[in-house]
């Protein structure tokens, strides 16, 4: 198996979604999950990364926001945040490529890995959710939106 193939996909699939991929981004030190968590929080973090998590910039990062409002209380719309994490420890060290947060007050959570794989298996997966390019190619975004608007409110 040719991993290049596969690395480059990926980061083929990162950068239709975020605009930019990991490709040349330099392997950050270890931090543990709630500092790597806080360093993708920030704002100047987001800055650096050309992103704005109330609004997302990509035609993929935008449907995906918008089908995830469509499933939240109308209340809640103006709540909803997409932190970029390429390129952080997060993504390096914990896996995770997005981080979706419903901020109301206490802040709730997902955590989302791109892949171009449609299934990883457990003992690989670490994001609490997976955004596989399969599934979106095969219109079944509505069942990832559903999920991280779910687990957004509980």
């Amino acid at each position: 198996m040719n991993h290049d193939i596969i690395f480059e996909a990926g980061y083929r699939w990162e950068k239709q979604f975020f605009g930019k991929s990991s490709k040349n981004s330099i392997k950050k030190p270890h931090k543990d999950f709630d500092d790597s968590m806080f360093e993708v929080l920030n704002e100047e973090t987001q800055i650096k990364l050309g992103w704005d998590p109330q609004k997302p910039s990509t035609p993929l990062s935008k449907e995906v926001f918008e089908c995830i409002k469509s499933y939240l209380p109308e209340n809640k719309f103006d709540k909803l945040r997409l932190f970029n994490a390429l390129g952080t420890s997060l993504d390096f060290h914990h896996g995770v490529d997005a981080v979706f947060i419903l901020d109301e007050g206490e802040q709730f959570y997902v955590t989302v890995d791109l892949t171009t794989k449609y299934v990883k298996s457990k003992n690989v997966q670490k994001a609490d959710i997976i955004l596989s390019q399969k599934a979106h190619a095969g219109e079944k975004i509505w069942r990832f939106c559903k999920e991280v608007s779910d687990r957004l409110q509980k």
